[in-house]
Parts: C-alpha cells; structure tokens; sequence
C-alpha cells in the first residue's frame, strides 16, 4: 500500500505491474486467512477456508466493481488504476475492512480536496490522488477495521 501511495502521489498512476500479482497472490492465500488468524466468514458457508476464499472475492469484487461504476458514470473523477486497487484492497481486507477502508479513504479524501480547493492549491480541474486515500484507508482498516467497524454497529443499531 505505501508503494502505490508512493507511485500515485508522484507519478498518478497505478501500475498494472503492481496490481496483477498482488491479486494473484491475494487470491492464492484467500482461504488461508483464518490460519493467520483473519478469519472471515460468508454467510451460507460453514467451511472456513471456502467462506475465507468466498468473503475475499465478493469483496474484491464488489470494490472492483463499485469504482467501475464510478468511473462509468463519471470518468474524469477517477482513472482505472484506483478501480483495480479497489478490487485488490478487497481481496485483502475483505468484509467489513474494505467498507471502512473505502469510508476513510472517502471522508478524507474529500476533507483534503475541499482544503486543497479553497486554498486554492488546486483548481476544479487538477488531479488529486486517490491512491493515497486508499492506502490510508487500508492501512487504517487492517489496523483497526474490526473495531471502527463495531463502534458503527453499536450505533447504527
């Protein structure tokens, strides 16, 4: 993640080179996250290796495919490379880490862009770096997702 925080502040890409094997090996090691005491569950699914892989790929998946989403309706806000590392943050977090990785990433993100905007050290126009946002979202989500996710939990119901 630092990497493509790195790589995206400085050069606004994310590389393919990157992304392609971190997902081949996320998926490889998917079903083996309780063994690193990750465990995940999925619901219909009481085998903890299948329910690891499963849990891994929705949420691979469904990153992959929420950013897509953005992109298609609308491009100029965000590139492919940051819809790839959604899906790969998915597979590595999985539910719920990937939902608040993508909330942090959101909320700061935008916190930084209203600042970047009305300090006027960017203009409407300019890139900012999604890939940043991601990263300290992940990185925030391997650390203390289980928790941050809980506390909302407890809010919400």
């Amino acid at each position: 993640m630092v990497v493509v925080a790195i790589i995206d502040l400085e050069h606004q890409l994310i590389l393919n080179r990157i992304m392609l094997p971190a997902a081949i090996v996320l998926l490889i090691v998917a079903p083996f996250w309780g063994e690193a005491g990750l465990g995940r569950s999925f619901p219909g699914i009481d085998s903890e290796m299948l329910a690891s892989f499963a849990n891994s790929v929705a949420s691979g998946a469904g990153g992959y495919l929420v950013f897509a989403l953005i992109v298609l309706v609308y491009p100029q806000g965000m590139g492919g490379g940051d819809v790839k590392y959604a899906g790969v943050l998915g597979l590595l977090l999985g539910m719920p880490a990937a939902l608040v990785a993508f909330w942090v990433a959101s909320v700061v993100g935008g916190v930084v862009a209203i600042f970047l905007l009305a300090t006027r050290r960017k203009g409407r126009k300019d890139l900012i770096p999604y890939g940043v946002f991601m990263s300290l979202g992940g990185l925030v989500a391997l650390w203390a997702g289980d928790d941050i996710f809980s506390w909302y939990r407890g809010l919400v119901y």
